[in-house]
């Protein structure tokens, strides 16, 4: 069976909304049978940083095991034939920073990377909500608002109005996704 993207996090949301909906604080739950940890194999490399500052960026050579407590949890069972909601799509924000990196690909691994985010073929995400900020958010390299004005100034007509400083980022890019999927 061939797993894709798309499918794949249709999946991991089901599961979620099963996970969610099937908990209950009903007294006449099975509990399962407590199980012996799984020898933990290391699988990653990874480095830790103390808030001590005893050790800082150093690559660990132990397991990643994060427990040795069996896991008691009640399993989770996927029933494909019980539904409980529909969803209406899943999406991302698109920062004045996240424009930035993404405006800095040479133009086939951008072209590639907005198909694969908003893209409507069988390969492709298919994200289908975007948020953005209006004005610079905390990822933006510099602070700014849409209608910018020396401190004690006040611009009640908006006079001063612009969003030139979102023209080349964000906007170029929504304009970008709407041409590879119009219905966004």
């Amino acid at each position: 069976m061939t797993v894709t993207m798309k499918n794949r996090n249709k999946i991991l949301i089901a599961l979620v909304f099963v996970l969610e909906l099937s908990c209950s604080s009903s007294n006449d739950a099975v509990v399962p049978p407590v199980v012996p940890p799984v020898t933990v194999a290391n699988d990653v490399d990874f480095w830790l940083t103390k808030g001590d500052q005893s050790v800082l960026l150093a690559k660990q050579t132990g397991n990643l095991g994060f427990n040795t407590i069996p896991n008691s949890y009640p399993n989770i069972e996927v029933n494909a034939a019980q539904k409980y909601q529909t969803i209406d799509g899943f999406g991302y924000t698109l920062t004045g920073g996240s424009a930035s990196v993404i405006n800095q690909l040479n133009a086939t691994k951008k072209a590639a990377l907005l198909q694969e985010l908003f893209g409507t073929s069988e390969t492709a995400i298919g994200v289908s909500y975007i948020r953005i900020s209006i004005g610079a958010s905390d990822l933006n390299s510099e602070p700014f608002t849409y209608d910018d004005i020396a401190v004690g100034d006040t611009d009640l007509d908006l006079a001063k109005f612009s969003l030139d400083k979102d023209r080349n980022g964000v906007l170029a890019l929504l304009k970008q996704i709407l041409t590879i999927n119009p219905r966004f």
